[in-house]
């Protein structure tokens, strides 16, 4: 069985001062894009 992501949530990271929550429905996708220095890369380092 795959576990799926139904929610996802980061305070305190990095420079990552506010709070931030997705909530994710089944077979529902998540594109992150920005420009640079915006954060992408510290959210995903967060997911993993």
């Amino acid at each position: 069985m795959r576990e799926r992501l139904t929610k996802i949530s980061l305070q305190a990271f990095r420079g990552v001062l506010d709070a931030y929550e997705i909530k994710l429905d089944q077979g529902q996708s998540l594109l992150m894009y920005g420009d640079n220095g915006t954060g992408k890369s510290s959210f995903a380092d967060a997911i993993e």
